[in-house]
């Protein structure tokens, strides 16, 4: 071993000891880097020289530079960010929802409308010749309708927002994932040096990786898990070999991407559907599969399933309270107009009716139509009742029959002796004749009632089917739903035309008090398939208890999963977090082997000097 091998021994100190000390300045410039992982300097003995003596010793090397990273607890910190974000985005949307319902305010919100709509009611039942009561009562009716059609509406906007925002979360998605495949090939080439690690290209990826979190519920497989005990924390990483999957499909393998796609979810529909392509050329739906993170909150806020018939979702939040806001329109108006139907009017015209074929079962058309009868009756200019004729309805009537059905036109139209007096020329089908018309082109039917003779009036007394209010017969609200909802044309440009009785004639006010009693009695309200039985003011205060409880429930839950994501990051933070306090005084330590390292040179040097001056 000569001196020169003593002096190297010194330069390998200097050398490990700036490799420590750039190490822990670049720990120390990233401090505040949310997504940094700290650095630490693997030194080794570099290998001695083996004489009888024993080894002696030719300094350190710096083996490697590693990552303070443990993969299992990282992938807890992805999981309770998928968590929180969902609930986070759900909090916003669920909040702006509840407030189209400010109804614990008061001189507000639609159950302050609702109130003075029914005080109404119940002024104009106690003043039926009154002008100002029938005016107040269409006016105090059009503000109810307008702001139920208006909170609808606004309802259905906010679906549409969030669906824009499925179309750029899977933007971001997409984004993400083709940056993830090309920092995997710059990984793998720097990596394919043995003890070469890209640590701060790995940094990158795992920020990457928990931002698509945020976005979805995603898994990423690193094969290869090492376990290094150098440190006090073991330290877990990948290999090369890298995947990340939404649902079970490969979005990045490695370096190769794969995106999601989007697609119309039906002709002319404004909603989209998400779609993987696979390998095949077949697509692979996950609409209905993915969950987690702003995606799946977006996703469970406007709904998976579309019904194509229907023209709308078939689940989720914002369209059950679409839902509801239609059962509770809907409900008020066929029982509305059910009551309305008994007062006489000139002729009977029923609102447009869709997709209703002329040989099409009545209660297969419209669930909420049941068996049972009606009555016509038909009034003369002084009120008095001329005729009467009881109509039934079952399972098998249609408009008009095809031969396995019965026709309640025929029904309707039929000569029969209803007065039971043997004259065949006072009965209801010598005053008015129905009729029903249906276009194929625009696939929407007509129903009416119209007199044969003049001065005479007709009323329909329902006894359980809801045709009236179903049909709009009697109307006293036109529309079908709670967008389409409104006072009748008629009423609106004149209400002097509103009645109070039966028969038509002042004085009597038997149909506004049935109204009037209307806002005590429970009623049905439909909602698809299922019906449930309340008042209107008992409905609405369900609905917005429903809409207030799901916020709350989910404010719970995003208060939790906010704890959570704070322990997993303090955690996550203690492992790989940057700290200062220990990063200055690592400095400083490395600073005094650099100096020790130097001091040998030093010493070496002398050598050299007293060996050169005994040669002189």
């Amino acid at each position: 071993m000569s001196i020169f091998s003593t002096l190297n021994t010194g330069v390998t100190g200097m050398n490990a000891a700036q490799v420590q000390i750039s190490t822990t300045g670049h720990n120390l410039t990233n401090a505040n880097n949310s997504y940094y992982t700290r650095q630490r300097v693997v030194q080794q003995a570099r290998e001695g020289l083996h004489v009888p003596a024993g080894d002696i010793g030719l300094g350190t090397k710096v083996k490697t530079i590693v990552r303070i990273h443990d993969e299992y607890v990282f992938a807890k910190l992805q999981q309770n960010t998928s968590n929180y974000e969902q609930t986070k985005y759900l909090k916003t949307k669920l909040e702006e929802a509840a407030q189209r319902f400010p109804d614990l305010k008061q001189n507000t919100g639609l159950l302050y409308d609702l109130k003075n709509y029914q005080v109404a009611w119940n002024k104009f039942a106690s003043n039926p010749a009154d002008g100002s009561m029938k005016i107040n009562l269409i006016q105090q009716a059009q503000t109810l309708t307008t702001n139920i059609s208006k909170t609808t509406t606004d309802l259905k906007t906010m679906q549409k927002t969030v669906n824009t925002d499925i179309e750029l979360s899977i933007e971001e998605i997409n984004r993400l994932g083709k940056d993830i495949a090309n920092l995997n090939a710059k990984i793998s080439a720097i990596e394919s040096v043995a003890d070469s690690h890209a640590n701060d290209l790995r940094d990158q990826r795992d920020e990457l990786e928990l931002r698509i979190m945020k976005l979805v519920n995603a898994k990423v497989f690193k094969e290869n898990i090492t376990q290094d005990v150098s440190f006090d924390t073991p330290i877990k990483d990948g290999g090369l070999n890298y995947h990340l999957n939404i649902e079970g499909f490969s979005i990045v393998d490695g370096e190769t991407f794969h995106p999601l796609k989007l697609t119309s979810v039906s002709s002319g529909s404004d909603f989209t559907r998400v779609y993987y392509e696979l390998q095949d050329g077949t697509t692979a739906d996950l609409t209905t599969k993915l969950n987690g993170g702003q995606l799946g909150a977006q996703l469970d806020l406007r709904g998976r399933f579309f019904d194509n018939e229907k023209g709308e979702f078939a689940d989720g939040i914002l369209q059950g309270y679409i839902d509801n806001m239609n059962s509770f329109a809907k409900g008020i108006i066929v029982n509305t107009n059910n009551i309305y139907a008994k007062a006489a009017q000139d002729k009977v015209i029923s609102q447009p009716i869709h997709n209703l074929k002329p040989d099409d079962t009545l209660m297969t058309h419209d669930n909420r139509l049941k068996q049972g009868s009606f009555d016509l009756i038909v009034y003369d200019n002084e009120g008095k009742e001329v005729a009467r004729k009881t109509i039934t309805i079952d399972s098998s009537t249609s408009m008009i029959s095809n031969g396995r059905t019965s026709s309640l036109i025929e029904k309707i139209n039929s000569n029969t002796d209803d007065n039971n007096d043997n004259n065949g020329l006072n009965d209801f089908d010598d005053f008015f004749q129905a009729q029903y018309s249906y276009d194929e082109k625009t696939q929407t039917g007509a129903f009416s009632l119209a007199s044969k003779q003049d001065g005479y009036k007709v009323a329909i007394s329902d006894n359980g089917t809801n045709i009236a209010g179903i049909f709009g017969l009697g109307k006293f609200f036109e529309g079908n739903d709670a967008q389409s909802i409104n006072v009748d044309t008629n009423l609106r440009q004149d209400p002097s035309t509103l009645k109070a009785s039966s028969s038509g004639t002042d004085g009597n006010n038997d149909v506004a008090n049935e109204l009037n009693q209307m806002q005590y009695n429970e009623i049905e309200f439909y909602n698809g398939n299922s019906v449930s039985t309340n008042t209107i003011e008992g409905f609405f205060r369900q609905l917005t208890t429903d809409i207030a409880a799901k916020a709350q429930n989910n404010n719970s839950l995003n208060d939790t999963n906010k704890v959570l994501l704070e322990n997993v990051q303090s955690e996550f933070a203690s492992i790989s977090g940057v700290d200062t306090n220990e990063e200055l005084a690592n400095l400083m330590k490395f600073q005094a082997s650099f100096g020790a390292s130097a001091k040998i040179i030093t010493t070496v040097d002398k050598m050299l000097e007293t060996l050169l001056g005994l040669k002189q």
